[in-house]
């Protein structure tokens, strides 16, 4: 079994992400729009949206979270602590849980 296999991936995710490029990592910590992911090589690393995607959110649902597969460029450069890998594309959740967050009355909390 693969490391990717370990972590959640599989066929379905394979043909989700076949047209698309960069390198499939899983969300596994979020930090107040950055955040960690785990690929392949089993170790986490730094992954950040680019603005344009973030102001682009409508809300926190439209944005990675944990749980979710997301495809990124300089992943090598980001486990060389050389900064931060960049997310391409999030690919289609699967399930997809929100609950209200703590403490504030309107905002969702999702988790994939």
């Amino acid at each position: 079994m693969s490391t990717l296999a370990q972590l959640g991936w599989d066929d379905r995710w394979e043909a989700a992400r076949a047209e698309l490029e960069g390198t499939p990592v899983r969300i596994v910590a979020e930090h107040r729009g950055a955040y960690h992911a785990i690929g392949e090589e089993m170790e986490t690393a730094w992954v950040e949206l680019t603005g344009k995607a973030f102001h682009d959110a409508k809300d926190k649902r439209a944005l990675p979270t944990v749980g979710d597969w997301v495809l990124v460029d300089r992943w090598s450069d980001a486990l060389a602590k050389q900064g931060a890998a960049v997310i391409r594309h999030v690919l289609p959740r699967r399930t997809f849980f929100v609950r209200k967050a703590a403490g504030e009355a309107e905002t969702p909390q999702p988790l994939a």
